[in-house]
């Protein structure tokens, strides 16, 4: 628990020292993804919606990276922590 508010703080700090121009808004999603050492994937939940397939432990809010089949890459926020089997953590996507 500690260590995931370690890395949470870690990557505040970052952000917040990220000039706030129009223009540094790509720059500040290539940190955070960078950041981001979670994989995700889309998934279909089992209420017929889709979600995320996170390894490791997500942390509601936070922006995870997910690959597509395409190999294409897309940022999404972690709503709400549905189950786990073990290693993979099951999640609604945040609305914006």
């Amino acid at each position: 628990m500690a260590r995931m508010d370690w890395n949470r703080n870690r990557l505040n700090r970052l952000v917040e020292n990220i000039p706030k121009k129009k223009e540094s808004k790509e720059r500040r999603r290539e940190i955070e993804d960078a950041l981001s050492d979670r994989v995700a994937t889309y998934c279909r939940l089992e209420d017929g919606s889709w979600g995320l397939r996170v390894e490791g432990n997500p942390i509601v809010g936070s922006s995870v990276v997910v690959r597509k089949k395409d190999g294409t890459k897309a940022s999404e926020t972690v709503g709400r922590v549905l189950r786990n089997n073990g290693y993979q953590w099951y999640c609604t996507i945040q609305k914006s």
